[in-house]
């Protein structure tokens, strides 16, 4: 893992290990980054200035690997293990579990883990547990559907959204109950063609989760367009043609400007209010074939846009 200065780009420290887990994203609190090394094994505490090691969470004797790491403003959240499923506390200061929950749990049906005011909430497929953040003890539980593939889910404002089979679905962490469900044309058309013996995979349509921002809800990653949906309601309010090529990337935003990487590696900035393509600019990467979910990413910071391709190269753009 390398730190690099926001605005200048120079590296400022380099943390070394073996065992990547690609589908966590280190997590910083209290001058500390959290980042699950050996294959999800461990979870390593870093010195968010120095780079330093601070303290190695060791998982072998609890029944790792790691599948969830969300945080608090107090503590560190770990989803680990899959029968029994568990879920650890830890001090961000000590690398310490303050506490540790494994019983109650449904078998092999996890979906993910977030952190909440109201307290951890821990998805299953057709349950949501919802813990106290200060004991881990049970609080409410609530059924519901929540069929998606691991962690491929976002969430804003007590409110999951997921991608079933052939859709885009938003739920209540509340209740458990599914409030919307969103399915384009395109998933209709390709399911005719297909017949009767096409292949009904979990989340097929739409490579990432639905990227919730103010009061929308944006999809990327399938029926090579972009969807703009009413967070409350699940309505299209609009649709971006991405001339017949794929997103590959969520969307980052600044304001009321979006930004989405494309399989043709240009980055594109779309008005959010009406789907307009403000711009793009063309980047020197290679162009996709097989691209790779882990492999690119955008975010924000203040008034810089960073975009990561091929897992390669950084850029930063003001």
């Amino acid at each position: 893992m390398i730190a690099v200065d926001a605005v200048t780009g120079k590296k400022l420290w380099e943390s070394n290990f073996q065992g990547l887990v690609q589908d966590i994203v280190p997590v910083a609190l209290k001058g500390i980054v959290a980042n699950p090394i050996d294959n999800g094994n461990a979870l390593r505490g870093i010195n968010q200035e120095s780079g330093q090691t601070v303290w190695e969470f060791q998982l072998q004797k609890y029944g790792g690997p790691i599948w969830g790491l969300v945080r608090d403003s107090e503590y560190f959240y770990l989803g680990t293990g899959i029968d029994p499923i568990q879920i650890y506390a830890i001090s961000p200061k000590t690398g310490q579990v303050v506490w540790q929950k494994s019983d109650g749990f449904p078998i092999r049906s996890r979906i993910g883990i977030l952190a909440h005011l109201e307290g951890v909430q821990v998805l299953f497929s057709d349950m949501i547990f919802v813990l106290d953040s200060q004991t881990g003890q049970l609080q409410q539980q609530y059924k519901a559907n929540l069929s998606t593939v691991l962690e491929r889910f976002s969430s804003l404002d007590n409110m999951v959204y997921i991608v079933p089979p052939e859709s885009i679905a938003a739920v209540d962490l509340n209740s458990g109950e599914t409030l919307w469900t969103f399915s384009p044309a395109c998933i209709k058309q390709r399911s005719e063609n297909e017949g009767e013996g096409a292949d009904l995979r979990i989340g097929r349509f739409f490579v990432f989760p639905p990227t919730p921002i103010h009061n929308r809800v944006f999809t990327t990653g399938g029926c090579h367009a972009i969807f703009a949906l009413n967070k409350s309601t699940g309505v299209k309010e609009w649709e971006y043609d991405n001339d017949n090529v794929d997103s590959i990337s969520q969307v980052a935003s600044m304001g009321d400007v979006g930004y989405v990487v494309f399989s043709d590696w240009s980055i594109r900035a779309i008005d959010l209010r009406i789907g307009n393509e403000l711009g793009r600019m063309e980047t020197q990467s290679a162009k996709a074939v097989n691209w790779d979910v882990n492999s690119q990413g955008l975010g924000t910071w203040k008034n810089m846009l960073y975009a990561t391709l091929q897992g390669q190269s950084l850029y930063a753009f003001e």
